[in-house]
């Protein structure tokens, strides 16, 4: 089989195939690439003619000073490279000096990616713009640093230090898509890599990996496997501010990775009904997925204390309750309300063994249904708008019955 070094003429070189195509290299098919070389077949037959090996870095500076066009555009990109090397070498997180202190409050950490048109180093001469990856603390960026595809080592590095820095007051870390994305790339092999990665850190990764079209709520989420997180959730408002309103999924997340008792993973946070909708099909599924039974309730903050709630057995059945007037007292439903319910859905009470409003369908029975029919109910029959203010309550349930 014949072979070329990349910066030589194998372009101009004429070539015969048995199958009767005759033509030169640039005339050829590409093949299969490899790691060192690459193959280029006859465009006729499709079978392999002769092989090129990629350049070092050596031969493709050398072929630059030899004024090869090619050679000399790819020796841009090396000094792009090089200058990007030098300044993660001396920038990149390997100390718990280079991290803020702690303080009296929580750690939550985030691992996303940013683009910038103006690194602090000559930018690709290809590229408008290079990619960094930031940590994030409390909603705040503090470090950023190149990043490189499919390779998880700033994992290995960076956990150890958020670690040694803030030990228990490192609560969860958040690995958001466009970082997963770029850890990971698209080689199936680095997903048991990932896997060991946080588990020799000490972390439970809950959702798989994955993608829903590049939305928030196709986020990953892992964090330490016994957070030691107080009930109420601290910065609430930065979390809200730098991840929108998939921010409540996030929450309920970090609750269910805590494995201690009910009252230490209860969660009761305030919003409106567009972050409702935004999550709420996704956090049913991810409560469908748990072993324990859960509870999870949203009402109105104004007016009468009207309700829906959700019980999640631990079988993953969703039964679903709308508060009735037995638990209104002077207040009440209106007529048009109560015929509003059963048109949704909704089965009557029937006390005294169900006093509330009741749904449960196993034809339905997914977060995607449930959370339809809940929106729906604060829309059509609590006149609910987007803004309005509610309250969202999840824990676990040690009623089994």
């Amino acid at each position: 089989m014949l072979s070329f070094a990349y910066y030589s003429d194998w372009k101009n070189t004429a070539f015969t195939c048995p199958c009767g195509w005759q033509g030169s290299g640039s005339g050829a098919e590409d093949g299969e690439e490899f790691k060192d070389l690459g193959e280029w077949d006859c465009p006729k037959c499709h079978e392999r003619l002769f092989i090129v090996f990629w350049p070092t870095r050596e031969e493709t500076l050398a072929a630059a000073a030899a004024g090869d066009s090619e050679a000399i555009a790819e020796s841009e990109n090396i000094k792009y490279s090089d200058s990007r090397d030098e300044y993660w070498s001396k920038n990149k997180l390997t100390s718990p000096a280079q991290l803020p202190d702690p303080g009296d409050g929580v750690i939550r950490a985030g691992l996303t990616t940013e683009e910038t048109a103006s690194p602090p180093y000559p930018l690709n001469p290809g590229l408008e713009k290079d990619t960094q990856l930031c940590l994030v603390l409390n909603g705040t960026v503090v470090h950023r640093e190149p990043v490189w595809y499919e390779t998880i080592e700033p994992l290995e590095r960076i956990l150890p230090v958020l670690h040694e820095k803030y030990g228990k007051c490192l609560t969860s870390i958040f690995i958001g898509e466009p970082a997963c994305y770029w850890l990971l790339g698209d080689r199936l092999s680095m997903l048991g890599k990932y896997e060991e990665v946080l588990t020799k850190n000490g972390y439970a990764k809950l959702q798989p990996i994955r993608s829903t079209g590049g939305k928030w709520v196709g986020d990953r989420w892992v964090r330490a496997s016994e957070p030691d997180s107080p009930n109420p959730v601290a910065d609430l408002e930065n979390w809200r501010e730098s991840y929108g309103p998939g921010f409540l999924g996030f929450l309920v997340d970090e609750r269910l990775a805590i494995r201690g008792p009910g009252d230490e993973a209860r969660l009761t946070v305030e919003c409106d009904l567009a972050e409702v909708e935004f999550s709420l099909s996704e956090i049913l599924d991810h409560l469908q997925s748990d072993a324990r039974r859960w509870i999870l309730i949203v009402r109105t903050l104004s007016g009468p204390r009207l309700y829906v709630q959700v019980l999640v057995t631990q079988e993953g059945g969703l039964w679903a309750e709308c508060v009735s007037d037995f638990y209104l007292e002077e207040f009440g439903l209106s007529e048009e309300q109560c015929e509003a319910l059963p048109a949704l859905g909704w089965e009557w009470p029937s006390p005294p063994a169900k006093q509330n409003w009741h749904f449960h369908d196993e034809l339905m029975n997914t977060g995607s249904a449930i959370s339809g029919l809940l929106v729906r109910t604060f829309r059509t029959v609590f006149h609910c708008d987007d803004i309005d203010p509610l309250e969202v309550v999840v824990f676990p349930s040690s009623n089994n019955k």
